[in-house]
C-alpha cells in the first residue's frame, strides 16, 4: 500500500511529542493550529494539487444558478466562480463562453428564456463560490468544469484519522510549519529558527511544483517530438 501520509492526528501527535508539551491543553491548541496552518499553507502558491479537471455538475431544467461545490474520492471541494478555467456540455459538444453577469441580465431580464431542448451556452460570475448559465431554461445534463479548488475543512470535532489536502511529497514543509507555530506559541527560543527552515522547505516546494522539463533534447529526441519533421529533410542542417 502506498504511503499518503499522516492524518491530522498523527500530525498533532508528532508536533506534541517534538515540542515536548503533552498537556490536554496544548493538544487542544495544535489541533486548531493544523486546520490554520493548512489554510494559510494553501494560500502560499497556486497550488497544481488544487487544480481539477472534469468536475460534475449537475443541471436542471429551470435553474439558473448553480454553486460550485464538489465531491472528489470522498472529499469535498469548493470553487470559487473567478477560478473557472473552461465549462463544457460534453452531451452536445460545446464550451459555454464566459461573460458578465449584466450581460446576462439585460439578454434576459425576466429570466426565463429557452426550453428543455436547449443547450447552455454562456455562464457567468454569480457570487463567490456561485455561478448563472443562460438561458435558464434548458435540457438536464451535467456540466464538466475545470479549475481551482478550495478543499473544505473537515468536522473539527471529528477530523482525527482524515487526511489533510497537502500532498505526502509536501507533507514535511506543512508539518514543520506547524511546530514553528506552536514553538511561537510556546515562546520557545527554537522558534525562529524552526520558521526558517520550514519556509525554505516550502520555497522548495513551490519550485518542484513549478518546474518544468527545460532540459535540453537531442536533435535524436527532436525526430520523435512530433514537430521535429524538418530535420528528416535531406540536406536540411539547422547546425550549420
Amino acid at each position: 500500500m502506498a504511503f499518503v501520509g499522516l492524518t491530522y492526528a498523527e500530525i498533532v501527535s508528532h508536533v506534541a511529542k517534538y515540542i515536548g508539551n503533552q498537556s490536554a491543553d496544548f493538544n487542544e491548541y495544535v489541533r486548531q493550529t493544523v486546520l490554520l496552518a493548512e489554510q494559510r499553507y494553501l494560500k502560499m502558491h497556486d497550488w497544481s494539487f488544487l487544480r481539477k479537471t472534469d468536475l460534475s455538475l449537475s443541471i436542471s431544467t429551470g435553474t439558473a444558478e448553480y454553486d460550485l461545490a464538489f465531491t472528489v474520492s470522498g472529499k469535498n471541494y469548493t470553487m470559487a466562480a473567478n477560478e473557472v478555467e473552461t465549462i463544457r456540455f460534453e452531451a452536445d459538444n460545446l464550451v459555454l463562453k464566459r461573460v458578465m453577469l449584466d450581460e446576462i441580465r439585460r439578454l434576459d431580464p425576466d429570466n426565463n428564456d429557452g426550453s428543455a431542448n436547449d443547450t447552455p451556452t454562456y455562464w457567468a460570475v454569480a457570487g463567490q463560490n456561485r455561478i448563472r448559465i443562460w438561458p435558464p431554461t434548458t435540457k438536464n445534463g451535467t456540466l464538466k468544469i475545470d479549475g481551482k479548488v478550495i478543499p473544505e475543512q473537515p468536522d473539527y470535532n471529528a477530523f482525527g484519522n482524515e487526511y489533510p489536502s497537502i500532498p505526502v511529497k509536501f507533507q514535511e514543509g506543512f508539518i514543520e510549519y506547524v511546530k514553528a507555530m506552536a514553538l511561537d506559541r510556546e515562546n520557545d527560543d527554537r522558534a525562529l529558527a524552526k520558521k526558517q527552515e520550514a519556509l525554505t522547505l516550502i520555497l522548495q516546494d513551490i519550485q518542484s511544483d513549478l518546474e518544468v522539463d527545460d532540459r535540453i533534447r537531442s536533435l535524436e529526441e527532436f525526430r520523435y517530438d512530433g514537430i521535429g519533421s524538418l530535420l528528416d529533410i535531406p540536406g536540411f542542417r539547422p547546425w550549420d
